[in-house]
């Protein structure tokens, strides 16, 4: 895990984008480097958009849906305006290879430890909280798509294809070091979103 503050996460972004994304590369006949170019710059841009929707806890559309827990996972519900058992944590970043976009995946958290209620104790780490990507019905929602411009085509993403950006809890190492407002990021190596999850 890495953690970033408020001020630094910027300059941090851009570096993670390129390690993220290091492998993404086009050669779609005539367009050229410049056009890559500008869609390397797009990307890291969108990066930085999510990063700053994390910090500032703004996920566009949460307010049709109510959270609650449920065997303690953040399960949504129709329709919305209620429901204070849950943590929208931050967004996950899938980078599968052969593909020519990103998926951005909503990630909720309990905002209780399970014991069995919804009295629990605090969550107080992400793992504790059981990160997974906002689901109803067995479908995601709160997602979206990223296109790559320039026909870009993820070729590898190394170690990890699903970068976690969450809003640090106090017990996290990265938070205790930075602050509460520390961004978390976490990568993982999965084939889906569903591995999501907890880290082991």
């Amino acid at each position: 895990m890495w953690g970033y503050t408020i001020i630094e996460v910027m300059i941090v972004l851009a570096i993670t984008a390129l390690m993220f994304f290091a492998a993404v590369t086009v050669f779609s006949s005539q367009r050229g480097p410049t056009d890559f170019s500008q869609s390397m710059q797009d990307l890291n841009s969108a990066i930085q958009e999510y990063a700053n929707r994390v910090v500032t806890s703004d996920y566009p559309g949460s307010g049709s849906y109510s959270c609650s827990a449920s065997s303690g996972r953040a399960v949504l519900s129709q329709p919305g305006g209620s429901g204070t058992t849950c943590l929208f944590l931050g967004l996950a970043i899938q980078a599968l290879p052969g593909q020519g976009a990103l998926q951005i995946y909503t990630v909720l958290g309990n905002k209780d430890i399970w014991s069995g209620s919804d009295t629990g104790n605090p969550s107080t780490t992400i793992d504790n909280a059981r990160p997974e990507p906002a689901m109803l019905g067995g479908s995601y929602v709160l997602n979206e798509t990223y296109t790559l411009g320039a026909s870009a085509t993820v070729v590898s993403a190394r170690n990890y294809n699903l970068l976690g950006m969450y809003n640090g809890l106090p017990g996290d190492n990265v938070a205790s070091d930075q602050g509460t407002n520390a961004l978390v990021l976490v990568g993982y190596n999965c084939g889906n979103a569903g591995c999501i999850g907890p880290v082991p």
